[in-house]
Protein backbone atom coordinates (compact mmCIF):
# COMPACT_ATOMS: atom_id res chain seq x y z
CA UNK A 1 0.00 0.00 0.00
CA UNK A 2 1.44 3.39 -1.01
CA UNK A 3 1.56 6.28 1.25
CA UNK A 4 -1.69 7.50 -1.42
CA UNK A 5 -3.86 5.11 -0.23
CA UNK A 6 -2.70 5.18 3.24
CA UNK A 7 -5.53 5.81 5.89
CA UNK A 8 -4.22 9.08 7.02
CA UNK A 9 -3.63 10.41 3.45
CA UNK A 10 -7.18 9.59 2.81
CA UNK A 11 -8.66 11.67 6.60
CA UNK A 12 -6.23 14.41 5.72
CA UNK A 13 -8.52 16.38 3.72
CA UNK A 14 -11.32 15.97 6.20
CA UNK A 15 -8.93 17.04 9.28
CA UNK A 16 -11.65 20.06 9.82
CA UNK A 17 -14.56 17.73 10.16
CA UNK A 18 -16.03 16.78 13.26
CA UNK A 19 -14.23 14.03 14.90
CA UNK A 20 -16.89 11.28 14.63
CA UNK A 21 -17.46 12.33 11.25
CA UNK A 22 -13.39 11.04 10.54
CA UNK A 23 -13.78 8.00 12.80
CA UNK A 24 -16.48 7.24 10.29
CA UNK A 25 -14.98 7.36 7.40
CA UNK A 26 -11.84 5.85 8.76
CA UNK A 27 -13.73 2.74 9.63
CA UNK A 28 -15.19 2.90 6.45
CA UNK A 29 -11.78 3.09 4.37
CA UNK A 30 -10.79 -0.02 6.34
CA UNK A 31 -14.31 -2.05 5.23
CA UNK A 32 -14.14 -1.30 2.02
CA UNK A 33 -10.52 -2.29 1.82
CA UNK A 34 -10.15 -5.44 3.36
CA UNK A 35 -12.60 -8.46 2.50
CA UNK A 36 -11.25 -9.97 6.30
CA UNK A 37 -12.15 -7.43 8.34
CA UNK A 38 -15.83 -6.80 6.26
CA UNK A 39 -16.16 -10.96 7.07
CA UNK A 40 -15.35 -10.28 10.39
CA UNK A 41 -18.15 -7.31 11.08
CA UNK A 42 -20.38 -9.74 9.15
CA UNK A 43 -20.04 -12.41 11.68
CA UNK A 44 -20.03 -9.97 15.16
CA UNK A 45 -23.34 -8.87 14.02
CA UNK A 46 -25.07 -11.86 13.33
CA UNK A 47 -26.08 -15.43 15.05
CA UNK A 48 -28.12 -18.34 14.04
CA UNK A 49 -31.90 -16.50 14.39
CA UNK A 50 -30.77 -13.06 12.67
CA UNK A 51 -28.07 -13.54 9.30
CA UNK A 52 -28.34 -10.72 7.24
CA UNK A 53 -26.83 -10.50 3.67
CA UNK A 54 -23.27 -10.02 4.18
CA UNK A 55 -22.03 -6.68 3.45
CA UNK A 56 -20.03 -5.78 0.51
CA UNK A 57 -19.51 -1.81 0.55
CA UNK A 58 -19.71 1.26 2.85
CA UNK A 59 -20.73 4.73 1.79
CA UNK A 60 -20.69 7.46 4.52
CA UNK A 61 -22.42 10.82 5.03
CA UNK A 62 -25.41 9.36 2.94
CA UNK A 63 -28.36 11.63 2.38
CA UNK A 64 -32.35 11.29 2.13
CA UNK A 65 -35.63 12.88 2.35
CA UNK A 66 -33.63 15.03 -0.37
CA UNK A 67 -30.99 16.02 1.97
CA UNK A 68 -33.06 16.53 5.31
CA UNK A 69 -32.01 13.44 6.89
CA UNK A 70 -27.98 12.50 6.75
CA UNK A 71 -26.88 8.83 8.01
CA UNK A 72 -23.23 8.72 8.91
CA UNK A 73 -22.78 5.53 7.28
CA UNK A 74 -24.76 2.91 5.19
CA UNK A 75 -23.78 -0.58 4.26
CA UNK A 76 -24.89 -2.43 1.11
CA UNK A 77 -25.04 -6.49 0.22
CA UNK A 78 -23.94 -7.81 -2.75
CA UNK A 79 -26.74 -6.32 -5.18
CA UNK A 80 -26.91 -3.03 -3.61
CA UNK A 81 -29.58 -3.00 -1.15
CA UNK A 82 -29.21 -1.54 2.02
CA UNK A 83 -28.16 -3.98 4.95
CA UNK A 84 -27.13 -1.71 7.69
CA UNK A 85 -26.97 1.77 8.87
CA UNK A 86 -24.62 3.09 11.25
CA UNK A 87 -24.40 5.86 13.93
CA UNK A 88 -21.16 6.49 15.22
CA UNK A 89 -20.33 7.92 18.48
CA UNK A 90 -17.63 9.20 20.83
CA UNK A 91 -19.23 12.19 23.10
CA UNK A 92 -21.70 14.10 20.85
CA UNK A 93 -25.42 13.87 21.92
CA UNK A 94 -27.87 12.28 20.00
CA UNK A 95 -29.61 14.24 17.66
CA UNK A 96 -33.63 14.52 18.54
CA UNK A 97 -35.27 11.33 17.50
CA UNK A 98 -31.95 10.48 15.59
CA UNK A 99 -32.41 6.98 16.54
CA UNK A 100 -36.18 6.12 14.93
CA UNK A 101 -34.84 7.87 11.86
CA UNK A 102 -32.11 5.95 11.02
CA UNK A 103 -34.41 2.95 11.92
CA UNK A 104 -36.99 4.53 9.88
CA UNK A 105 -34.54 4.74 6.86
CA UNK A 106 -33.46 1.68 7.19
CA UNK A 107 -36.86 0.40 6.64
CA UNK A 108 -37.77 2.60 3.61
CA UNK A 109 -35.28 0.92 1.62
CA UNK A 110 -34.88 -2.51 2.26
CA UNK A 111 -37.33 -5.73 2.80
CA UNK A 112 -34.43 -8.16 3.94
CA UNK A 113 -33.25 -8.48 7.46
CA UNK A 114 -31.07 -5.83 8.42
CA UNK A 115 -30.03 -3.92 11.49
CA UNK A 116 -29.42 -0.23 12.89
CA UNK A 117 -25.73 0.01 14.67
CA UNK A 118 -24.95 2.30 17.26
CA UNK A 119 -21.21 2.52 17.93
CA UNK A 120 -19.67 4.53 20.69
CA UNK A 121 -17.16 3.98 23.44
CA UNK A 122 -17.19 1.76 25.95
CA UNK A 123 -17.09 3.87 28.45
CA UNK A 124 -20.39 5.56 27.16
CA UNK A 125 -22.65 2.42 26.20
CA UNK A 126 -24.72 1.93 29.53
CA UNK A 127 -25.92 5.50 29.38
CA UNK A 128 -26.48 5.88 25.45
CA UNK A 129 -28.05 2.30 24.89
CA UNK A 130 -31.47 3.61 26.97
CA UNK A 131 -31.40 6.96 25.05
CA UNK A 132 -31.66 4.97 22.20
CA UNK A 133 -34.34 2.73 23.33
CA UNK A 134 -36.26 5.99 24.85
CA UNK A 135 -35.96 7.41 21.11
CA UNK A 136 -37.41 4.11 19.62
CA UNK A 137 -39.73 3.83 22.03
CA UNK A 138 -41.21 7.19 21.20
CA UNK A 139 -41.61 6.21 17.99
CA UNK A 140 -43.63 3.17 17.92
CA UNK A 141 -40.99 0.86 18.28
CA UNK A 142 -40.36 -1.77 20.82
CA UNK A 143 -36.59 -3.22 21.43
CA UNK A 144 -36.79 -6.68 22.44
CA UNK A 145 -33.74 -7.86 24.52
CA UNK A 146 -31.12 -10.51 22.45
CA UNK A 147 -28.09 -10.40 24.25
CA UNK A 148 -25.59 -7.92 26.19
CA UNK A 149 -21.77 -9.15 26.48
CA UNK A 150 -18.43 -8.31 25.45
CA UNK A 151 -18.78 -4.60 24.50
CA UNK A 152 -22.00 -5.30 22.78
CA UNK A 153 -25.73 -5.09 23.04
CA UNK A 154 -28.45 -7.12 20.73
CA UNK A 155 -32.07 -6.13 20.64
CA UNK A 156 -34.83 -7.09 17.99
CA UNK A 157 -37.01 -4.39 16.73
CA UNK A 158 -40.32 -6.15 17.51
CA UNK A 159 -42.61 -6.86 14.51
CA UNK A 160 -39.90 -6.38 12.17
CA UNK A 161 -37.52 -8.44 10.65
CA UNK A 162 -34.77 -5.23 11.69
CA UNK A 163 -32.54 -5.34 14.95
CA UNK A 164 -30.65 -2.30 16.21
CA UNK A 165 -27.39 -3.63 18.05
CA UNK A 166 -24.63 -1.23 19.92
CA UNK A 167 -21.27 -2.19 19.69
CA UNK A 168 -17.84 0.08 21.24
CA UNK A 169 -15.51 1.39 19.10
CA UNK A 170 -13.04 -0.92 21.13
CA UNK A 171 -14.67 -4.16 20.46
CA UNK A 172 -14.94 -3.01 16.70
CA UNK A 173 -11.65 -2.32 17.06
CA UNK A 174 -9.89 -5.66 18.48
CA UNK A 175 -12.37 -7.69 16.12
CA UNK A 176 -10.70 -5.86 12.99
CA UNK A 177 -7.48 -6.14 14.35
CA UNK A 178 -7.53 -9.70 14.66
CA UNK A 179 -9.23 -10.43 11.17
CA UNK A 180 -6.41 -7.83 9.19
CA UNK A 181 -4.81 -9.70 6.65
CA UNK A 182 -2.34 -7.56 5.70
CA UNK A 183 0.43 -5.44 7.85
CA UNK A 184 -1.00 -2.46 5.82
CA UNK A 185 -4.80 -3.22 6.70
CA UNK A 186 -3.28 -3.47 10.34
CA UNK A 187 -1.75 -0.36 9.87
CA UNK A 188 -4.52 1.53 9.23
CA UNK A 189 -6.39 -0.32 12.27
CA UNK A 190 -4.04 1.10 14.52
CA UNK A 191 -4.22 4.42 13.47
CA UNK A 192 -8.13 4.04 14.28
CA UNK A 193 -7.70 2.86 17.08
CA UNK A 194 -5.20 5.67 18.41
CA UNK A 195 -7.83 8.03 17.08
CA UNK A 196 -10.58 6.07 19.55
CA UNK A 197 -7.68 6.01 22.71
CA UNK A 198 -7.17 9.87 22.66
CA UNK A 199 -10.91 10.30 22.60
CA UNK A 200 -11.46 8.24 25.57
CA UNK A 201 -8.14 10.19 27.51
CA UNK A 202 -8.86 13.57 26.32
CA UNK A 203 -12.71 12.99 26.88
CA UNK A 204 -14.29 14.15 30.49
CA UNK A 205 -16.60 11.11 30.99
CA UNK A 206 -19.77 11.07 32.38
CA UNK A 207 -20.19 10.38 36.07
CA UNK A 208 -21.52 7.17 37.52
CA UNK A 209 -22.13 6.45 40.97
CA UNK A 210 -19.13 4.22 41.37
CA UNK A 211 -17.36 7.83 39.92
CA UNK A 212 -19.21 9.79 42.31
CA UNK A 213 -17.25 7.81 45.05
CA UNK A 214 -13.60 6.48 45.47
CA UNK A 215 -13.34 7.16 41.52
CA UNK A 216 -14.77 10.84 41.75
CA UNK A 217 -10.89 11.81 42.92
CA UNK A 218 -9.45 10.73 39.65
CA UNK A 219 -12.00 12.59 37.68
CA UNK A 220 -11.21 15.77 40.14
CA UNK A 221 -7.49 15.62 39.63
CA UNK A 222 -7.79 15.37 36.02
CA UNK A 223 -10.16 17.93 35.71
CA UNK A 224 -7.36 19.99 38.17
CA UNK A 225 -4.62 19.30 36.16
CA UNK A 226 -6.62 20.19 32.72
CA UNK A 227 -7.49 23.48 34.59
CA UNK A 228 -3.36 24.00 35.36
CA UNK A 229 -2.35 23.22 31.96
CA UNK A 230 -4.74 25.74 29.86
CA UNK A 231 -3.73 28.46 32.72
CA UNK A 232 0.13 27.91 32.41
CA UNK A 233 -0.47 28.05 28.39
CA UNK A 234 -2.44 31.48 29.30
CA UNK A 235 0.44 32.60 30.90
CA UNK A 236 3.14 31.48 28.96
CA UNK A 237 1.57 32.71 25.87
CA UNK A 238 -0.84 35.15 26.14
CA UNK A 239 0.11 37.38 29.32
CA UNK A 240 -2.67 35.42 31.01
CA UNK A 241 -3.02 37.59 34.66
CA UNK A 242 -4.69 35.48 37.36
CA UNK A 243 -4.26 38.68 39.57
CA UNK A 244 -7.39 38.76 41.59
CA UNK A 245 -8.80 35.17 40.53
CA UNK A 246 -7.01 33.07 43.08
Amino acid sequence: MTESQSLLAHLTPWFYRPIEDRGTDALAYILNGSAACRAALNQMLRDDAFAPEPTLSFKTQVQYHEGKSRVDMVAYDSDGSVAMVVESKFWAGLQPDQSSRYFEILLETTSKPGLLLVISPKSRNSFLWPEVNEQMKAAGWTLERVSSFDGIRVANVKGTNKRCVMVSWEALVDRLDAAAESFAVRADIHQLRGLVQRQNDEAFPPLTAETTGHGFAILDAHFRRMVSNAVQRGKREFGLNMRGLQ
